[in-house]
């Protein structure tokens, strides 16, 4: 279909955003998948040229949208980095600066959303949406513990105590988050705590 590469058709604004959005939907699945199989991605960010979309402040989906597509990039390092078996054949050296990378990159994920996942930004009708920011907190632990618990010492193994317990009590608000209702909520969480287990394996 040629949708990670740019310019690859000609079309008008609107047909170019829905292209955009269509590639980054399937990018963030793919990480998915990659982290469920535990196989490498079949739609590398190194081979990809489509731009991220821009966030939008009268958009909150959209402004999510691009955070996920952001922290997907950071997904599939770690699992590059740390997890693949090209990882594995690397020097103790570069596995630990590579944990150091992925742990900053991670944080200043963190720091640069923290407006957006944060309950100030839920007013008024904005409300509903709060989920997504819940979710989003949790698959960002999910990595964090990813990373420390590869560095196998007493303060990492710490780290990864201390940040699972902060995604098990997040997992807990999102199960109560009365938005969230039905067999798409049910699989919804499923899928995020199957991805806590794979995280913490």
């Amino acid at each position: 279909m040629g949708l990670h590469r740019r310019g690859q058709h000609t079309t008008n604004d609107n047909s170019l955003a829905e292209r955009q959005n269509l590639f980054w939907s399937l990018f963030i699945i793919d990480k998915n998948l990659s982290l469920l199989t535990g196989k490498s991605a079949r739609l590398p960010w190194y081979d990809c040229e489509v731009q991220l979309p821009e966030p939008s402040q009268s958009d909150l989906p959209q402004s999510y949208f691009v955070s996920r597509a952001r922290l997907s990039i950071i997904q599939e390092q770690v699992y590059s980095s740390l997890y693949s078996a090209d990882a594995l054949r690397q020097t103790e050296l570069v596995r630990e600066q590579a944990i150091v990378r992925l742990s900053d990159k991670l944080q200043q994920w963190l720091h640069d959303h923290a407006r957006l996942l944060s309950k100030k930004e839920f007013l008024g009708d904005k409300e509903p949406m709060q989920h997504l920011g819940l979710e989003l907190s949790i698959l960002c632990g999910m990595h964090l513990i990813m990373v420390c618990r590869q560095a196998r010492t007493a303060a990492s193994l710490n780290k990864c105590y201390q940040t699972s317990r902060e995604v098990m009590e997040k997992l807990y608000q999102l199960a109560q988050r009365t938005e969230l209702r039905g067999k798409e909520a049910s699989l919804r969480r499923y899928v995020l705590l199957l991805l806590m287990c794979i995280a913490y394996r």
